[in-house]
């Protein structure tokens, strides 16, 4: 993932740092040679091996990249002096660089990141670099996970800048072995309301007391890259009587994608909501990512490919989250997505919901009769509650169906989803295929939300629903 650097200014970096003396290894001078490979998380039996390279702190520029000068390396092609580019995280924006703490300038937190970023690994020190495979650059950066030297043992400075809330989690496709790990540690650090998460670290307001509710659809109903606006945000208002003004107030997701806003010359870290963008009470708004026509509650992210990854759970997990800061630079609603934690993974209409019946034969042929298929969703009698569909999904791998506004159901009713076409009701609603989706032989269907945790599940033929 490519990061969007400012022009460096830099104070107070020239010849003397060269000569700095690394600090001694975890392994004293007599023990034997440091390994140039192992377990990427030691301990962790399941690891991918990573590749080792050794070397000294030259400069920290901030709160994911440092300057090291390597000992050896197959791979350098600046004379072993690298930029090195955190795997896996992403610290809020810099925007003037410098050894003299007094004279860096950046977004809200990004100071932060960058002195802890430094404390842990100081101009000197020394640090092993990890990779799985030693030619992963970010642009001209290496990319590496980046351990210190404390207490005997190597410490990974992307796990301590997660748990302290300092980043976000940006998952890499390639580098993946700290994947799982790195998104448990930033939901547990959301969880606790440190760092970043902290809504209000960078002053109180505006609308502090407002309740929002943000998630992102991160999967299109078919190709992300055609569809880029099957892929959007929405932020509602839950408030009963209160508007409020997004003006000036940003989205983005963990990727940097920097955006220049009009009338002025700065590129922005995310997309920005134009001045008089007012989110009424009980309302919502939609942030679509490709092009369209801005209104009062849509509004076009204009990016010119998909912006979220899709949702894997595993050894390495992929996934990413929708982020809505204000305009003083504080974290105030998110969305993260996959689920790591028994707390993130629960939902409040966890057995409220359920997918009681599929119709995946229609009559005559599925593709004249899209409509022959269809889909029930069941509010059960004794729910105790009214359900709110929306911000929920009904999922046919690929295919995805939206739960947008109107969408309440009393306990005891039951909402039909048609595959075809028609004019939507309450209760009845159209997916607006021109053909069957549904396999005869065997599929699933499921209710899930936007952090990939399923509510109810149905399955048919070869079809399983996982447990």
């Amino acid at each position: 993932m490519q990061k969007f650097f400012r022009p460096l200014v830099v104070l107070a970096l020239a010849g003397s740092v060269l000569g700095l003396a690394p600090n001694a290894s975890p392994a004293s001078a007599a023990s034997a040679p440091e390994p140039l490979s192992g377990p990427c998380i030691p301990g962790d039996s399941s690891s991918p091996t990573c590749q080792f390279e050794y070397g000294t702190v030259l400069f920290v520029a901030d709160g994911d990249t440092m300057d090291v000068r390597i000992d050896r390396s197959a791979v350098s092609s600046k004379g072993l002096v690298e930029r090195v580019r955190t795997i896996g995280i992403n610290a809020m924006e810099q925007h003037t660089y410098s050894s003299n703490p007094d004279n860096r300038t950046g977004e809200c937190h990004s100071l932060r990141a960058t002195a802890h970023l430094e404390r842990m690994a100081p101009i000197g020190s020394r640090v092993r670099l990890a990779a799985q495979d030693l030619s992963a650059r970010t642009g001209d950066r290496y990319r590496r996970s980046i351990a210190y030297a404390a207490a005997g043992t190597w410490n990974d400075t992307g796990s301590e800048l997660l748990k302290a809330g300092d980043a976000l989690w940006l998952p890499n496709g390639g580098e993946n072995a700290w994947s799982r790990d790195y998104n448990l540690w930033a939901q547990q650090a959301a969880r606790q309301d440190v760092g970043l998460w902290d809504n209000d670290r960078c002053g109180v307001g505006p609308n502090q007391g407002s309740n929002l509710q943000v998630y992102a659809n991160w999967d299109a109903d078919g190709t992300d890259g055609v569809d880029l606006n099957g892929e959007y945000v929405r932020i509602r208002n839950l408030n009963r009587s209160t508007p409020v003004d997004l003006s000036g107030w940003w989205v983005r997701d963990s990727y940097l994608r920097p955006v220049t806003v009009s009338g002025t010359d700065t590129p922005h870290p995310g997309f920005v909501f134009p001045s008089g963008t007012v989110l009424e009470a009980g309302k919502t708004m939609t942030l679509y990512v490709g092009n369209g026509t801005n209104t009062a509650s849509s509004f076009y992210w204009r990016q010119p490919s998909p912006v979220f990854e899709n949702m894997e759970v595993g050894r390495t997990d992929q996934g990413d989250g929708a982020y809505l800061f204000d305009r003083q630079g504080d974290l105030r609603f998110a969305s993260t997505y996959a689920c790591a934690t028994a707390y993130l993974c629960q939902d409040p209409n966890d057995d409220k919901i359920v997918v009681s019946h599929v119709e995946y034969d229609a009559a005559g042929s599925d593709d004249a009769n899209p409509n022959g298929e269809f889909v029930k969703i069941t509010v059960p009698a004794d729910a105790g509650r009214a359900v709110d569909l929306q911000g929920y999904q009904v999922v046919n791998f690929p295919y995805v169906y939206d739960f947008y506004k109107n969408s309440l159901l009393q306990p005891g009713e039951t909402i039909t989803l048609s595959v075809g076409s028609g004019r939507s009701s309450h209760l009845h609603r159209y997916w607006k295929k021109a053909s069957g989706v549904f396999n005869n032989g065997g599929e699933t269907v499921r209710v899930d939300n936007y952090r990939g945790h399923t509510l109810s599940c149905l399955a048919w033929g070869t079809g399983r629903c996982e447990p």
